[in-house]
């Protein structure tokens, strides 16, 4: 870029959800139009970029290169005992969630949002997630450690800082860490109290035998594989 009078990037994907990575690039360009991530616009990365959606690509004839995407939403209708679940896993969330928020605890409160996140993942998701916190707690419980003041270290503070900005800025395996680490992080209950809530949360994931989710998905793969040319990618 130093070496010359003109420059031109081309790429296929410019842009991944990455805004620290998009302003490198756009750095190459010009290094003093934008200041930090921060101050990128849609207006202001229009002076130096040019974006192209797939129904903009046309062949020789002026036909359509790529194919229109559909989109459907399938619904799922989840069983009584997974609705109780729900239920009792939002009830968790709300209180630890409105509570972390009074405090101004950002951990806390996105701790909560993952346990919700969780729980419309998969019933084996949310089931993992609070037995992993259940057994934290009963570990801190055991040290007798009753006030806990145990908190994020900086780095990590930087890092969840950058994932509620930008949930792509961290890699998988740094996000993966993060969230093991809230995980366990003690929240603003008695540890007594909140040991008990997750064990008996714990006892109704673990009555469930159905996944209504992961049957529905099965159920709309078999229908889509009647043709044996047809290719399947799977997002989760």
């Amino acid at each position: 870029a130093n070496r010359t009078d003109s420059l031109l990037l081309l790429s296929a994907t410019p842009h991944n959800g990455d805004r620290y990575a998009f302003h490198a690039l756009l750095g190459l360009l010009d290094e003093y139009a934008f200041p930090s991530p921060k101050s990128l616009n849609t207006s202001s990365v229009a002076r130096v970029a040019i974006r192209r959606t797939k129904k903009e690509i046309l062949d020789e004839q002026g036909r359509p290169v790529f194919v229109e995407r559909e989109v459907g939403t399938k619904p799922v209708t989840f069983s009584p005992a997974e609705e109780e679940l729900y239920q009792a896993v939002t009830d968790y969330v709300s209180e630890g969630y409105n509570r972390a928020k009074e405090q101004r605890n950002k951990a806390v409160g996105f701790l909560m949002v993952l346990f919700q996140k969780r729980m419309v993942s998969s019933i084996e998701a949310i089931k993992r997630s609070l037995k992993r916190r259940w057994k934290a707690l009963e570990a801190l419980k055991e040290t007798e450690r009753e006030a806990i003041t145990e908190e994020l270290s900086p780095e990590e503070l930087k890092a969840l800082e950058d994932y509620l900005e930008d949930p792509d800025s961290l890699s998988e395996a740094e996000r993966e860490r993060l969230e093991r680490h809230l995980e366990v992080l003690p929240s603003f209950k008695r540890l007594d109290q909140e040991i008990a809530e997750l064990q008996r949360l714990c006892e109704m994931a673990e009555r469930l035998t159905v996944d209504s989710k992961a049957e529905e998905l099965m159920s709309f793969l078999e229908g889509l594989l009647q043709d044996p040319q047809e290719k399947v990618i799977i997002f989760t």
